[in-house]
């Protein structure tokens, strides 16, 4: 159940994350077809590949509002049924500009800076 009514709607929650995985592709992390099976059972998200590394992103519903949340592994077979890592997350509402700069780090394209911004 959506619990954060006109606050946030879930169609808008969708557009945020398909546009976090539109800067995937942007950086050169390429759509995969790995656990398409999962995928569907479990709603997970599609799984990217950059640089020896897979990636996908996920919705936490925590009570204030919604979290855009990374996960990672370097492992292929884990890659293959949908295992990976919770890492990195940042909380709806950030600007597309937040949200690149959190794709950047999270990519090592940027190094993460010495006090990390409190979005």
């Amino acid at each position: 159940m959506w619990k954060y009514g006109d606050a946030v709607s879930r169609d808008d929650a969708e557009k945020v994350m398909q546009f976090t995985e539109s800067l995937f592709e942007k950086y050169g992390a390429v759509p995969t077809e790995l656990n398409s099976e999962n995928r569907k059972q479990f709603n997970q998200r599609v799984t990217y590949f950059y640089k020896g590394w897979y990636y996908r992103i996920d919705l936490i519903c925590f009570d204030e509002k919604p979290y855009i949340v990374f996960e990672s592994t370097d492992d292929a077979r884990l890659a293959s049924v949908g295992v990976m890592e919770d890492g990195d997350s940042f909380p709806y509402g950030l600007t597309p500009e937040q949200i690149e700069q959190e794709v950047r780090y999270l990519f090592e394209i940027d190094p993460y800076p010495e006090y990390y911004p409190e979005w």
